[in-house]
């Protein structure tokens, strides 16, 4: 199974912030786990039709917050702990919330009309 065959890449933020983003939710639903290896930086920027650099920008990110490590010559591998899994579903969780809120008062959503908004989109 190719990891990143079901990623799709948009042009509203910057390629290696999606790619970091859809490892942590692999990590976050359990698609991706301790100790798996992720593509190499060339094999994943001929899957995504992208820049080898871009790649290594978003895994270095990932070595950096402790998500996934590489050593000379050899694989990248996922390295996740609890307080790292704990670490991400907060982001995801709260931070995706967090972010919501802080846009539909930026436009001036009453709360009652962000509960109504989020009941109709979660029904469709």
């Amino acid at each position: 199974m190719n990891l990143f065959a079901d990623m799709k890449l948009n042009d509203s933020e910057p390629v290696y912030l999606q790619i970091i983003r859809y490892v942590r939710i692999k990590i976050h639903i359990r698609q991706i786990v301790h100790g798996d290896e992720l593509p190499s930086r060339r094999v994943l920027a001929a899957t995504l039709g992208i820049n080898p650099n871009t790649v290594q920008k978003a895994y270095k990110w990932l070595e950096d917050a402790g998500i996934l490590s590489t050593g000379n010559n050899t694989k990248s591998v996922v390295t996740v702990n609890k307080q790292i899994e704990d670490s991400i579903q907060a982001d995801l969780t709260e931070g995706a919330a967090a972010d919501f809120v802080r846009y539909a008062k930026e436009i001036n959503l009453s709360y009652k009309e962000t509960i109504a908004l989020i009941t109709k989109l979660w029904d469709e």
